[in-house]
């Protein structure tokens, strides 16, 4: 079964999420299991705070990048504003579902969300993450990714291709 996932992940396009997809994306998190949803917002949520959440979310400040296996979102990466040492930035926060989880979903979107966003717009990446996610730390490592600390928080901070070559010169 997981070489089947990993061909659909593979096959599938990464699209941009819209306003119509709320449903979706309300389904997906819900479909998550309570400590991973726990660990994604910092906080219990249960189908009506996603639904309020998401059903009232500024579209102009965010975006999201979805697999789909038929109907079913399995895969997301929400991008949201932010900002570091005072300059614009954008937050990652990326979900796979339980049951995909393994099959290349995460990177594909990670991928793709440090291509548009922080080699194509020039944002630094800024992704969220508990010390004990060790594939979200692989991930953010393997595409430039340092630790550091971010609002207090443990994060990883992917700087666009000009920033990363001055500060590295």
């Amino acid at each position: 079964m997981g070489h089947y996932r990993q061909q659909v992940v593979q096959s599938r396009r990464i699209r941009e999420l819209k306003p119509d997809d709320v449903p979706a994306i309300v389904l997906h998190y819900a479909m998550l299991g309570a400590e991973d949803r726990q660990s994604r917002f910092g906080a219990r949520m249960n189908f009506a705070a996603l639904s309020s959440r998401y059903g009232h979310l500024d579209w102009d400040h965010a975006r999201f990048l979805g697999i789909f296996s038929g109907r079913q979102l399995v895969a997301l990466a929400e991008v949201v504003d932010e900002v570091l040492d005072g300059r614009p930035a954008k937050e990652l926060a990326f979900s796979v579902l339980p049951s995909w989880q393994g099959a290349g979903a995460g990177e594909r979107l990670m991928e793709r969300a440090v291509e548009r966003f922080s080699k194509g717009a020039g944002f630094p990446l800024i992704v969220y993450t508990r010390p004990i996610n060790r594939p979200m730390a692989h991930l953010a490592l393997k595409f430039g990714g340092t630790a550091r600390l971010v609002n207090g928080e443990n994060a990883y901070v992917i700087l666009p291709p000009e920033a990363a070559e001055g500060a590295a010169a």
